[in-house]
């Protein structure tokens, strides 16, 4: 594995700036290619459908798209056969990838050392870093909403609005329509406990704080969550709806880092697990 030397990029808005284009498409194959500058090589991409976004909020497209673009690699000697010798060809691999001009690189353009994720196409699924993770800001999304980000004529304070939010008590995952439907059921009845909202199962050692679903609200004055559909359910009241059960840690990933710290506060029981209705779950009063 090679060493490296790199300055990492604070926030999303950081690494925006540094790049000379930000691209998004499918990955069709990835090969090893020597540079030209002795002991240098290269991991190259190949894809046919990239296209390019925003480099920044503010700017034009920067072009159709990147056909091939890389990243330094080396593979040691004394490891046996370079297994990227030869093209290696993949189907439904997406790809984010935040590039600089770099005329010695095959494409002519570099990935930044933070500026390559991959995940299954068409999927909620956090993106994976090919090197070093994505700031912290974004970390753990879906290639989905981050090209959303960039692509959208958004301030820094309406991104929250895309990848989830925190209101009073209430942790609140973003909009996600085409999210994958979790099977469990997620039901209890709404209970206080100092600053954390809990569903209190039937067994009374057991209690989750709970993600919401888009478009709920935080009503500090009855105390209550204003739900989708008009109706407020107060504390007392039971809730039910589709979903799953996730560990704090994984809370950030579906609600964002603010609802992280509220999860890591609040966890409870004896699982320590927390409620997460499905993204665009309807939640359903007093059933």
């Amino acid at each position: 594995m090679p060493t490296y030397d790199y300055d990492p990029a604070v926030d999303l808005a950081d690494l925006v700036q540094r790049s000379d284009a930000i691209v998004t498409g499918t990955i069709d194959s990835f090969t090893r290619v020597v540079g030209d500058v002795p002991s240098t090589s290269w991991t190259a991409f190949m894809s046919a459908n990239s296209r390019a976004l925003t480099a920044s909020r503010s700017s034009p497209a920067a072009g159709a798209g990147i056909p091939t673009f890389a990243m330094s690699s080396l593979w040691a000697e004394g490891l046996g056969p370079d297994p990227l010798e030869d093209a290696v060809t993949v189907d439904g691999l997406a790809f984010l990838a935040f590039v600089t001009t770099f005329p010695a690189a095959p494409g002519g353009f570099a990935a930044d050392v933070q500026g390559l994720v991959v995940s299954c196409a068409g999927t909620a699924e956090p993106a994976e870093p090919i090197m070093e993770q994505l700031p912290s800001d974004v970390a753990g999304l879906s290639i989905d909403v981050l090209v959303t980000i960039l692509s959208s004529p958004v301030e820094a304070d309406d991104v929250d609005d895309l990848v989830g939010r925190v209101d009073g008590p209430l942790m609140i995952s973003p909009p996600n329509e085409s999210a994958e439907q979790l099977a469990a059921i997620v039901s209890g009845e709404i209970t206080m406990d100092g600053e954390c909202l809990y569903l209190q199962s039937e067994d009374p050692a057991i209690r989750y704080p709970v993600v919401w679903p888009d478009g709920v609200r935080w009503n500090a004055e009855v105390p209550g969550v204003e739900l989708p559909s008009g109706e407020l359910a107060k504390i007392g009241d039971i809730v039910y709806g589709g979903g799953g059960y996730f560990y704090a840690d994984d809370v950030g990933r579906i609600a964002g880092a603010d609802a992280q710290v509220v999860a890591e506060s609040c966890a409870d029981g004896p699982y320590l697990e927390i409620a997460v209705f499905n993204l665009s779950s309807e939640v359903v009063l007093n059933p």
